[in-house]
């Protein structure tokens, strides 16, 4: 049996690392959500202004630099995870 897709992906480092810095930012408990890691962030009652102050948390925590266009792809935590993969940003084991 396969153990892994999404349930080890909710259970990653990175993606808990993401989710705490959502929730610090929107007070939003993410896990709240069944399948949280595709629940956009504006249905979950993140506004843009959140967003914005998320994207400064990401880069300063991984020492990246986002764009604008990097911001407006920040639809979920799935796409955030996506994205910080592309910026060479690797899981914890």
């Amino acid at each position: 049996m396969n153990t892994g897709g999404i349930n080890s992906m909710e259970n990653s480092n990175l993606v808990k690392k993401v989710v705490s810095l959502i929730e610090e930012v929107s007070d939003v408990d993410l896990t709240e959500f069944d399948g949280f890691l595709h629940v956009s962030l504006v249905e979950s009652g993140i506004d843009s202004l959140m967003a914005l102050e998320l994207g400064v948390h990401l880069e300063r925590t991984y020492g990246i630099r986002l764009t604008e266009e990097d911001l407006t792809e920040m639809k979920n935590v799935q796409s955030i995870i996506e994205l910080l993969k592309l910026k060479g940003i690797e899981d914890e084991a």
